[in-house]
């Protein structure tokens, strides 16, 4: 890391930054065990994990063995995943500044697909490492980004939270697709349907987004929605499943759709999203 971090030029120490980073050693060091000792644990290991205050580190002996089920593997792809888009991240940026939009658009794609596959959790720390970082951003994808993260929140069980971030924004002077997802993740049935038939068949959104986007998870199963839905698009509301899928599948997906829709338009919301009422 101090090599990345001279190469490229990052003032800010990627160890003091990065808040799990014993993690991180943790992981190569348990994989350097299996490699070289059958997972028996080593001064080594012990040294480092003792270092850095991993958690249950003081009951470790040497000589012990250690095992990876599937929780433990589990937590290491997502641990690896978190660490490389972030370190991809700052690198992209720092070696080619011209592209911070579309860092900024694949950093903000990539945490949509985590909310759609159900980890929000992880999808968590991908938007809130988008805010982190420095640098103007468009208001489209500010405004993307935090309804995105307020969903997070959210469906990771922390509504209040959700609430908090939403209520720090005026929603008031950007058009009726934030607004209808604002007011679904609020859990606001009432204003998402007088939002919904306002906006109509002919919506920038598509009828299909009212079935597959997580910010409509919140009201979906309301019967008034459902009505709402069958009353504007003159058929039955058939919601889409709430998938899991694997990280790998997520980040290929997001590259599929980074190829085939225009660079300016973020995931979830459509490109007019900011755009002013009359």
């Amino acid at each position: 890391m101090s090599w990345v971090e001279k190469a490229i030029g990052i003032r800010k120490e990627i160890k003091s930054e990065h808040g799990d980073w014993p993690k991180i050693v943790e992981l190569f060091e348990r994989r350097n065990l299996f490699t070289h000792t059958n997972g028996i644990v080593n001064d080594r290991y012990l040294k480092k994990s003792v270092k850095l205050k991993v958690s249950g580190s003081s009951a470790l002996v040497k000589g012990q063995e250690l095992f990876a089920g599937s929780k433990y593997l589990t937590s290491a792809l997502e641990i690896i995943c978190e660490f490389g888009i972030k370190i991809i991240q700052v690198s992209w940026r720092k070696l080619s500044k011209e592209h911070a939009k579309i860092a900024d658009d694949r950093l903000g794609d990539f945490g949509f697909e985590l909310i759609e596959r159900g980890n929000y959790g992880l999808a968590i720390k991908i938007f809130e490492f988008f805010f982190y970082l420095e640098g103007s951003k468009t208001e489209e994808r500010r405004l993307t980004c935090l309804v995105n993260l307020a969903n997070a929140y959210k469906l990771n069980g922390d509504s209040k939270k959700a609430e908090k971030l939403l209520d720090q924004e005026d929603f008031s002077v950007v058009n009726d697709t934030f607004k209808i997802c604002v007011a679904s993740v609020g859990g606001d049935c009432d204003e998402v349907v007088k939002i919904m038939k306002r906006m109509g068949i002919d919506c920038d959104i598509g009828e299909k987004a009212y079935e597959d986007w997580p910010v409509f998870f919140h009201v979906r199963e309301k019967e008034q929605f459902k009505d709402a839905f069958k009353d504007v698009f003159g058929r039955e509301y058939i919601p889409s499943p709430k998938k899991r899928r694997g990280i790998s599948n997520a980040m290929r997906k997001n590259e599929f759709r980074a190829q085939e829709k225009k660079s300016d338009e973020p995931l979830l919301l459509s490109p007019s999203a900011v755009e002013r009422e009359d």
